[in-house]
């Protein structure tokens, strides 16, 4: 539809043939600030302009695949590409931080970056959004229309809530997807 942001999801850790790896090691360079600035600058590149190759414009988000777009290292690195890159009409950004206690997955991605990005976005005046929701543990120990109603119930004015829907036979968290999707092609979901 016309109205759908359509956004560039950033892969540092994802590849079509290897699937997801590495996330261990990149949190742990980019922490300990073990990072290539102009190797990062170089890889973000290559992903907007294929990204503005295919779409003919500009993204109008960026997030990145397992959240590695709040680390440190990365985040300051990408905010300046993008500035750079599109000047005052930058894309929005997509701020990990949740702001209300949704667990202890959600409350390790603010302490991983999330808190210090969205403190950054907000004192730049990127546009981003001001709550996310949609992180959880994949261990069944709730359903996923319960935790749906829960986000609602907490996520605060411009949040964004985070899913995946997919099918069982997804490599990634394939049963977790296929939940999301029943759920989201349910009447509970339009209600």
């Amino acid at each position: 539809p016309d109205s759908a942001a359509v956004g560039l999801h950033l892969s540092l850790t994802w590849s079509p043939a290897a699937g997801s790896q590495g996330l261990g090691a990149l949190l742990l360079r980019s922490h300990l600030r073990r990072l290539s600035p102009t190797a990062l600058e170089t890889r973000l590149c290559d992903q907007l302009h294929r990204f503005e190759t295919l779409l003919g414009r500009p993204p109008e988000f960026v997030d990145g695949h397992q959240h590695v777009h709040a680390f440190p290292t990365i985040a300051p690195v990408l905010l300046a590409v993008l500035s750079q890159r599109y000047g005052e009409s930058r894309p929005a950004v997509r701020s990990i931080r949740s702001g209300a206690w949704r667990g202890g997955k959600a409350g390790l991605l603010n302490r991983l970056g999330g808190n210090a990005l969205h403190r950054r976005l907000q004192r730049d005046g990127w546009p981003a959004n001001h709550d996310f929701a949609g992180v959880y543990p994949f261990d069944q120990s709730q359903s996923y229309a319960d935790r749906m109603r829960d986000w609602l119930r907490t996520l605060g004015d411009g949040g964004l809530i985070m899913c995946h829907p997919g099918s069982a036979d997804l490599p990634e968290h394939g049963q977790a997807r296929a939940e999301e999707s029943r759920y989201l092609a349910s009447s509970a979901w339009l209600q």
